[in-house]
């Protein structure tokens, strides 16, 4: 891939906002972007084994697209293809792209819902695939459409609320990006999309941890512990008794000291997970491989490793929803590595080329703000 930068991006007042030098900047740009795919592409590998199966499959790897599992799962996907986890990522560079780098709501929740029947047409989709059971029943419902963020939380609701599945965060790592030199902002456009379709606070909170810790890269942070802090401070601000009462409607009040105890609870499980071992994440434990939290927390123990080879590998040898912790912990270590040092021989995935070219308007968007 020729990812050398445009006239835009040479001349955008973007650059000040950063330490990088531009050739660095646009390296860990398509680092993020293109280890995200990666990630997923390859985590698919070990999606819903438990990690004894995945080392009878694939030893202690290392896991290559000609080496994949052929099992009933796995054949739903052609072989190199990324997942659902990329095809919503696109979804959001799409609508950045056509909204000049903010964010339309309803416009992004068509395109769920047309992408959930169709998937990419263009690309001889015969429908998206790989649906979280989240994101299905909120594009199913009939306000949907209409009231996309609304629906979500009604549904969180309805559901008592304790939805707060991967579905959010597995799509948000672009949104680190298109507005890196803007933590506020980027904050509230990553609340906002994650809202789309997860209002669970838990949810919110993985999502700006990830683009936080994706921002401060691109800003020229090197200190690895220095963005882990502050990706934790501004995540826990999602996590408050206001936010968490806001949710509430009077059908679905409860006492203050319950949300205060849910909130406490909820704030020390975020850093517990952020900080933690990857073994200790127990990413294959059967009743919670899709909680949001286990996968963020892939992501920032893989911020912390120095091969994006050997953490994808091991992150996809504890199996469980591996292709979505692949996608979360790609991005941020694709990001921090930079697409230079990403192993050439996981590259050639499914549609890179039609990837690529949205990549490339994507940066155009945001560099000419």
């Amino acid at each position: 891939m020729d990812f050398q930068p445009s006239e835009t991006i040479l001349t955008s007042p973007l650059l000040s906002k950063t330490t990088l030098p531009p050739e660095v900047l646009i390296d860990k740009i398509y680092g993020a972007l293109i280890g995200h795919a990666m990630g997923d592409a390859i985590g698919l590998s070990t999606e819903f084994l438990n990690s004894k199966q995945a080392s009878f499959h694939y030893g202690a790897g290392p896991i290559s697209y000609d080496n994949f599992l052929k099992d009933p799962h796995r054949k739903r996907w052609r072989e190199r293809d990324f997942t659902d986890d990329t095809d919503q990522m696109i979804l959001i560079m799409e609508n950045l792209i056509q909204n000049h780098g903010e964010v339309n709501t309803t416009d992004l929740a068509a395109s769920l819902v047309r992408w959930s029947m169709e998937g990419f047409r263009e690309l001889g989709d015969a429908g998206g695939m790989g649906i979280g059971a989240t994101v299905r029943d909120v594009l199913k419902h009939p306000n949907y459409l209409s009231q996309p963020l609304q629906t979500a939380r009604s549904m969180w609701l309805t559901k008592g609320r304790n939805l707060a599945a991967n579905g959010a965060v597995m799509r948000s790592s672009l949104l680190g990006i298109a507005h890196f030199y803007d933590l506020p902002k980027l904050e509230q456009q990553t609340i906002q999309v994650c809202g789309v379709t997860h209002a669970d606070l838990r949810c919110k909170a993985s999502c700006v941890a990830l683009t936080v810790a994706i921002g401060l890269i691109l800003q020229g942070k090197e200190d690895v512990e220095e963005i882990i802090d502050i990706a934790f401070k501004e995540a826990d601000k999602c996590i408050s008794v206001e936010n968490y009462k806001n949710l509430l409607t009077e059908e679905h009040k409860i006492e203050l000291n319950e949300i205060q105890q849910i909130v406490q609870a909820q704030k020390q499980e975020l850093k517990k997970h952020l900080y933690s071992d990857i073994l200790d994440l127990q990413l294959d434990e059967g009743t919670s491989i899709g909680y949001t939290f286990k996968c963020v927390g892939s992501g920032f123990w893989a911020l912390r490793r120095q091969n994006f080879k050997e953490a994808i590998t091991h992150i996809s040898l504890q199996a469980g929803d591996a292709d979505t912790n692949g996608a979360v912990a790609g991005a941020i270590l694709g990001c921090k590595l930079g697409f230079s040092r990403l192993p050439p021989e996981w590259m050639p995935f499914l549609h890179h080329h039609w990837f690529q070219h949205k990549i490339i308007r994507f940066m155009d968007t945001i560099f000419k703000k």
